[in-house]
C-alpha cells in the first residue's frame, strides 16, 4: 500500500516498527485491562445488588466472549480487496492502451 501511494505522489510517514509495536501493545493492554476491571465490577454489582447467581454471571461472561468472535467475521480482508483493486486497475490500464484516439487515425486524402 505504501509503495502504491509513493507511486501516486502521496506522502507516507515512516514509523519505526518498535514504536508501532509498542503503541499497539499499549492500546491492547489498556483495552484488555479496562474490560477486565469492568467485568469484575459488573459481576460484583450484579451479585451484591441484583442477587444474581454465579451461573448467570458465567453465562454473561460466555456471551461477552462469544460476541467478539462473531463480529470478527465482519472484518474486511484488506489484502484481498487491495489485490482485487490492483487487478481492476491493470485491466483498466490495458483497455486504455488498446483504444486509439481520433488523432491517431491516418487521414485519407483521396476523399
Amino acid at each position: 500500500f505504501a509503495s502504491s501511494k509513493e507511486e501516486e505522489g502521496g506522502t507516507t510517514s515512516t514509523v519505526a516498527v518498535e514504536d508501532a509495536t509498542g503503541k499497539f501493545g499499549g492500546n491492547f493492554a489498556f483495552v484488555f485491562l479496562l474490560f477486565e476491571v469492568i467485568l469484575r465490577l459488573l459481576s460484583t454489582v450484579l451479585i451484591e445488588t441484583a442477587g444474581l447467581s454465579w451461573r448467570i454471571i458465567f453465562g454473561l461472561y460466555s456471551l461477552f466472549s462469544i460476541l467478539p468472535v462473531i463480529f470478527m467475521f465482519s472484518v474486511l480482508d484488506l489484502e484481498r480487496i487491495q489485490h482485487q483493486y490492483n487487478l481492476l486497475q491493470t485491466q483498466t490500464d490495458d483497455d486504455d492502451d488498446d483504444c486509439s484516439s481520433i488523432e491517431d487515425e491516418p487521414v485519407d486524402e483521396d476523399s
